[in-house]
């Protein structure tokens, strides 16, 4: 409803120690330095509007965000998203996008945004430095990143494990 940027999931909050916590608690991002913004276009359960997403694309854009984190993604496909992802890259704003996690249901059909050929589809590893069998794979995934088991921040002060391609596509952007 645009009236606050707090997270309600915990999500984002996670995905965004993984690019830059500031090792002021117990861990460090992988660019503790940067400066994060909060594009909420999702409510509480993950769920919206294709449209919100292509108004937090454009916002970047706007606002001169270089970098956009997309740790989300849909099965199906939206000119609409893919228009705004392609105004983004011709910005030159690097996007990059979580994979997917149906990776062994769905035969590894990476999800949109990531199987733009304007991001950086990143899939999941595990700590022995595997696909992870959720993660999505096969031809259009660009790099792949620690995403099964992975420690970050979350509201409340917390610290907390979780697993996908929403962890890994962080560890790129940061």
């Amino acid at each position: 409803g645009g009236t606050s940027f707090a997270d309600d999931s915990g999500h984002g909050t996670h995905v965004a120690g993984i690019a830059a916590a500031t090792g002021r608690g117990r861990i460090f991002g992988n660019a503790p330095q940067a400066g994060l913004y909060a594009i909420k276009a999702l409510d509480s359960s993950g769920s919206g509007f294709v449209s919100d997403i292509v108004e937090g694309i454009d916002w970047c854009i706007a606002n001169g965000i270089r970098v956009i984190n997309m740790s989300f993604g849909m099965p199906g496909d939206s000119q609409a998203l893919r228009a705004a992802v392609r105004r983004a890259r011709r910005r030159g704003i690097v996007l990059v996008a979580s994979a997917g996690n149906e990776g062994r249901q769905s035969g590894g059909a990476i999800d949109a945004p990531a199987r733009y050929p304007e991001t950086l589809a990143v899939a999941a590893t595990t700590r022995g430095d595997r696909v992870a069998s959720f993660s999505s794979r096969g031809r259009g995934i660009d790099l792949a990143a620690p995403g099964v088991n992975i420690l970050s921040t979350w509201p409340g002060g917390r610290y907390v494990r979780l697993s996908g391609t929403s962890m890994s596509a962080p560890h790129v952007t940061g």
